[in-house]
Order: C-alpha cells, then sequence, then structure tokens
C-alpha cells in the first residue's frame, strides 16, 4: 500500500506504508517526516505539509485563528479584530471610531455615532442630549454626557446603548465592562431598585449586572465595574438608570469605559 505524498507517488523504499496522521511523505526521500507547526518559520509548498493543512503564502496557517489567514489564505483581518473560528471579530485593544471592542476614554472629543446612541424607540427613556463634553471630564479633557429628567410621576429610565462594532455585522465576546460615572445635578439617593448594564445579541439578552451603589453624590466619579451574568457572542451594551420616585433632573458623565 502506498501513500501520498504532495499529491502522488510512493513512501518508503520497502514496505511502501502510509505515513502516521501527523507526518506527510517527503518527495525527495521518500520518507514520512513531521508536519510542519503554523507560523512565519514553517517554510511549506503544498498543504499536507502542514499541520493545519493549509499552506498559505510558503508558510502553514491556521485558518481559524491566523489574523493574516482568517477563514482562507489572504483575507486579513483589521487592527482591532481577532481571526475566531475563521471570522474576523472584535476581540479588544484600543479601537477606531466606527468599531469599538477594547477601550473608549472619549480623549478625541468627537461622539462616535455609529457606536453610541440613546434609545428613542424606549417609551419611558429619560435621557437626552448625548454629547461628548470637557465641561466635567474625570481625567484629560473630554467625557461621554447626556442629561435625565423625571417628573416623578412616572417610573423612567435613562436608556444608554453602545453598539460594539459600529457599522460591521461582527460581533465580540464581552465577560464583563468597566467604567466610571460622574452626576451633575441634585444627589441621588433612596432609589430602591437602581438600574443594571445589559449585554445584548441583537434583540435578545444575554447578561447583565446591577448598576449604581447610590447613593450618588454631585461631582463625584465613582468605578462601576462588573462582569455579566453570561457571556457569549453580542452587539451592544446597554447602561441602564432608574429615575428617583421624584421629581429629579441631571446630568451623567461616563470616561474610561473598557470591556473584558
Amino acid at each position: 500500500m502506498s501513500s501520498a505524498c504532495n499529491g502522488g507517488g510512493a513512501c518508503g523504499a520497502a514496505t511502501k506504508s502510509p505515513c502516521n496522521s501527523d507526518q506527510y511523505c517527503k518527495t525527495s526521500t521518500a520518507s514520512c517526516v513531521s508536519k510542519l507547526a503554523s507560523g512565519t518559520g514553517s517554510a511549506c509548498t503544498k498543504d499536507i505539509q502542514c499541520q493545519s493543512n493549509t499552506c498559505c503564502g510558503g508558510h502553514c496557517a491556521s485558518t481559524s485563528s491566523d489574523k493574516s489567514n482568517c477563514g482562507s489564505c489572504g483575507k486579513t483581518c483589521a487592527s482591532n479584530e481577532i481571526c475566531s473560528g475563521g471570522s474576523c471579530v472584535c476581540g479588544g485593544g484600543t479601537c477606531g471610531s466606527s468599531d469599538l471592542c477594547g477601550t473608549w476614554d472619549f480623549e478625541t472629543c468627537t461622539l462616535d455615532t455609529g457606536s453610541w446612541y440613546l434609545d428613542t424607540t424606549v417609551d419611558l427613556n429619560a435621557a437626552s442630549g448625548l454629547a461628548v463634553s470637557a465641561t466635567n471630564p474625570r481625567s484629560g479633557v473630554c467625557s461621554l454626557k447626556f442629561d435625565m429628567a423625571a417628573d416623578g410621576s412616572t417610573a423612567v429610565w435613562a436608556d444608554l446603548k453602545l453598539h460594539l462594532c459600529g457599522a460591521t455585522a461582527n460581533t465580540t465576546v464581552v465577560h464583563g465592562v468597566q467604567f466610571w460615572i460622574g452626576l451633575e445635578g441634585a444627589p441621588l439617593d433612596g432609589v430602591a431598585s437602581k438600574g443594571a448594564v445589559g449585554l445584548m445579541n441583537g434583540d435578545t439578552a444575554v447578561g447583565e449586572f446591577s448598576l449604581l451603589p447610590y447613593p450618588l453624590s454631585t461631582g463625584q466619579y465613582q468605578l462601576i465595574s462588573g462582569t455579566f451574568s453570561d457571556s457569549g457572542p453580542a452587539t451592544d451594551i446597554i447602561i441602564d438608570i432608574l429615575a428617583p420616585g421624584y421629581a429629579w433632573d441631571g446630568t451623567f458623565y461616563i470616561e474610561d469605559l473598557t470591556i473584558f
């Protein structure tokens, strides 16, 4: 019995036995040799020479995880993406104006409306005036801000959304989020249900964790950090803040948001 040797030929002069699964038949010597690992140091000419069974541009490549050959040879992921399962997805690091998947400090002092928005389709969304502002930064020069007002007659929310991958159709696996939040206005206290940070994949809830440990004092930033009750591929993060049960208005500021 003979084994395939880079497309044809026999391996082993005497027995002609097939090579093991982690080997290939080297034509020049008619002998079984170990397949090459993925990486730039693995010079190849045929797919059969590679442990990944894929030779791209003279080097063995794992198309399930290689950013330069993601899903197929030559398909390159963006700098703020990783290759996961053969697809380019958001995957950490500092991302550009239309693709957020790692950190956001708002120091460009411009609002990325493709990623950050107030969900005006929610009837009880009492938030307005989303912008990047230099009025009350915790550090640096700018922060994200939005206003909120309640008359006390109806339970209302501030509903702020972050679309994780901008205009792309990608999702990213999110385990948790951390950010600083500040308040300008009357202090918030006595609110039984304070809100939550939610993780969404389209219209499907993926996970959440509780938000503000009230009271939140005027003029102070405090750190919000949590891991979601479940994690998985997600398209959006939602920050929900419940207004108190009395007439109130104020402005919230958010800085240094990190997704992990």
